[in-house]
């Protein structure tokens, strides 16, 4: 069953959602409705929020030659599902079940980054550039191997040298 399905929350509502400041300069979201000030319905808009994806221009030039004999590749599986949430923000995730055999309503709350969420992308994107940069490569230097990784998405790229240090740079 789980390779087959995901459980998603429908978040069209949230994405809905407007973030606005009270008068104490805290946050909260609003509901959005059209204005006549502003006639719009979108809150947020879509240039603000858009996923930001790094051509391969940009990836490829920060590699030093050294490291561009060998690449490789690991897929993310459920990605979003790896990336735990604060509880400040996983109480914006929410759904409702009900048991079958009890009738009784059940609250679930995701621990994860949600998937269909308007800024998750974004939020993904630098989790996974914050762990490489600040992590994983400088543990390659510090080992010594002509080794960079980088990612597109949940895909995971590792350049190196060679084969052999493509294989230790994995194990890092």
């Amino acid at each position: 069953l789980k390779s087959r399905y995901r459980l998603t929350i429908d978040s069209r509502p949230l994405n809905n959602l407007k973030l606005q400041r009270d008068s104490s300069h805290k946050y909260f979201y609003v509901p959005t409705e059209p204005t006549p000030q502003d006639g719009c319905a979108k809150g947020n808009e879509e240039h603000v929020y858009k996923q930001y994806q790094r051509g391969a221009t940009v990836l490829l030039r920060d590699i030093p030659g050294s490291h561009l004999g060998f690449w490789s590749k690991v897929d993310l599986e459920d990605a979003y599902g790896t990336l735990r949430v604060p509880d400040q923000l996983s109480r914006l995730f929410g759904t409702v079940s009900t048991c079958p055999n009890t009738g009784r309503q059940c609250v679930w709350s995701l621990r994860t980054l949600a998937q269909g969420w308007r800024w998750a992308p974004l939020i993904f994107q630098v989790a996974m550039t914050t762990i490489i940069e600040e992590d994983i490569n400088p543990a390659l230097a510090a080992a010594g191997l002509k080794a960079t990784v980088i990612h597109v998405q949940d895909d995971v790229l590792i350049s190196s040298s060679d084969i052999e240090t493509g294989h230790k740079a994995w194990v890092i």
